[in-house]
């Protein structure tokens, strides 16, 4: 994992420790009541969290596709973008067997797609949108791309292993 990548981790943790603290201690005042701090409305804030995390973490996926598409470095690094596939590590998309490529660039397609269609869950969510057909449809889209990414992995690994 990269240092961004920590450093966020850490951040999303250090975040949901301090308002658990806060709805614990609001709880246990009594405040709950008086703030108008509800399940929705700590759902909704919750969810936009996560809509602000999705927000900055696809952009900088997409960064990493192109980066190792054009040998660009990484965001933050002076280091340049690398593919790891099934432990190969592949430099430049020239070094990558082609058909493992295009594997590679279908899959992270699919994953942009998920993660555009959780990004909306979570939106509905920060809109109090819980049990309705855009939540469900959203759920079943990422769960296809889940079975789909899995059927790419198992190509994957064929089309690296004959190589």
């Amino acid at each position: 994992m990269s240092s961004t990548t920590i450093g966020f981790l850490i951040l999303a943790v250090g975040l949901g420790v301090c308002l658990k603290f806060r709805e614990s201690w609001l709880n246990a005042t009594g405040r709950a009541a008086k703030t108008g701090v509800t399940r929705l409305g700590r759902i909704k804030k919750a969810s936009w969290f996560i809509v602000v995390l999705l927000a900055v973490c696809l952009p900088l996926s997409v960064h990493q596709f192109l980066g190792f598409l054009f040998g660009w470095n990484r965001f933050l690094s002076p280091d340049i973008c690398r593919a790891v596939i099934l432990d190969h590590v592949y430099d430049s998309s020239s070094t990558m067997p082609s058909d493992v490529f295009w594997l590679w660039v279908v899959q992270q397609c699919i994953n942009w797609f998920g993660g555009i269609m959780l990004l909306r869950l979570f939106w509905l969510y920060g809109k109090g949108i819980i049990f309705a057909e855009k939540n469900i449809t959203c759920i079943r889209v990422q769960g296809y791309c889940l079975i789909i990414n899995c059927f790419i992995d198992l190509e994957m690994q064929r089309s690296v292993h004959a190589s």
